[in-house]
């Protein structure tokens, strides 16, 4: 995997008031979803110790990308708004984007508006 699109030379912390993460296909058979950020706050870390992190809430991580990549996992609902009947730390959350908490990425889009 490449980050060097992520990485500017140094520990980031990306903050802002309107992000989501979403979901085209996904464990639990949902149609395409998008989880919205809960508040304003950081939305991505990256650290040059470890591959693009995705949410940030109280030291928990919604979607972390490994160096290792069988390390990477998903937690959503700390950052970003689970779907109904969802609960953040809950099995059902934590296998709803990857079909299990640890997974191997084998495509990452990340995409980001510019001011125009």
């Amino acid at each position: 995997m490449h980050y060097h699109f992520f990485h500017t030379g140094s520990d980031d912390y990306i903050e802002t008031t309107n992000s989501f993460l979403f979901s085209l296909e996904n464990n639990d058979g949902l149609s395409p979803f998008k989880m919205p950020q809960k508040q304003c706050g950081i939305v991505a870390v990256c650290k040059l110790s470890y591959g693009p992190t995705f949410g940030f809430a109280d030291e928990k991580y919604d979607v972390h990308i490994s160096e290792n990549p069988k390390t990477s996992n998903t937690d959503p609902g700390h950052s970003y708004q689970l779907p109904e009947d969802y609960h953040p730390e809950s099995v059902k959350a934590r296998t709803l984007l990857a079909g299990s908490y640890y997974f191997t990425p084998s495509k990452i889009e990340v995409f980001w508006k510019t001011r125009s």
